[in-house]
């Protein structure tokens, strides 16, 4: 009978873990593109910048999460990405600020709807998009710090235009994508395409935090899940994925941001 009622809880207890899902934050290239489960991340991607169609090459960065308490009433989201080069960074990565050279390159959307292992964030419509894209050569406002001339911030916010969900900590949610073309890597006269130089450069990518505005209040995910730090071409080095936030920013700073 105790053999019986040991071998019991041992199946409640292997039940409830394999319920429980580990907390924190996940981020890999082209999760939606390649059909793969976030757990299967997707680490680095290499690109030939010198070849043709150079320019015509599409990536997708996903950002996820997994809450560490369940969040009722979930209404909106503020995301911070840091990014560093081994050197000054590039025009290559010089981008959505009005002048910059890829201007256009890179754009944002909501999480990945239907992907196999995650639930997406937005069952309806979500406005908002990336915020701000911070570089040395396009600081923040004052009285911030600008970043140094290798580093590189983005700030991505959505919110909800009606309705909430409850997010459950057995889940893991679809919250954002960096959605980038390489337009712009090498030059194209017969298309009037000028190369913004360092599509060859690495680059490191850490998502360093999500902010989940509920009706209690914002709870901050900064922790790590399977993997926040994605690399282009390699990567800036080694231990770059250290990278941390200068400071936390709250969805009132990032919402501010579309004003």
């Amino acid at each position: 009978m105790k053999k019986l009622m040991l071998a019991g809880l041992l199946l409640c207890l292997t039940a409830s873990m394999a319920l429980a899902a580990t907390p924190g934050l996940n981020f890999t290239w082209n999760e939606a593109a390649n059909g793969k489960c976030l757990a299967a991340i997707i680490a680095n991607e290499d690109w030939d910048c010198t070849i043709e169609g150079a320019n015509d090459g599409a990536f997708q960065a996903v950002g996820s999460f997994t809450p560490p308490v369940a969040i009722a009433g979930f209404s909106a989201m503020g995301a911070l990405v840091d990014g560093q080069t081994a050197a000054e960074m590039p025009a290559w990565w010089q981008s959505v600020n009005a002048g910059s050279c890829r201007q256009n390159a890179v754009q944002s959307g909501v999480g990945v709807k239907g992907s196999p292992c995650t639930v997406s964030l937005w069952p309806g419509t979500a406005y908002g998009g990336i915020g701000a894209w911070q570089t040395a050569l396009y600081p923040p406002p004052a009285p911030n710090n600008a970043p140094l001339p290798n580093r590189l911030r983005i700030k991505v916010g959505y919110a909800m235009s009606a309705s909430t969900v409850n997010l459950l900590t057995t889940n893991e949610y679809s919250t954002f994508v960096l959605n980038m073309d390489t337009t712009n890597s090498m030059d194209d006269p017969a298309n009037s395409i000028v190369a913004c130089a360092g599509c060859s450069v690495g680059m490191t990518l850490v998502l360093n935090q999500i902010e989940a505005v509920g009706t209690a209040g914002s709870v901050f995910i900064t922790d790590q899940k399977v993997n926040r730090c994605i690399t282009w071409q390699g990567g800036a080095g080694a231990n770059v994925c250290s990278v941390t936030p200068v400071r936390n920013t709250t969805w009132g700073n990032v919402k501010s941001l579309y004003r």
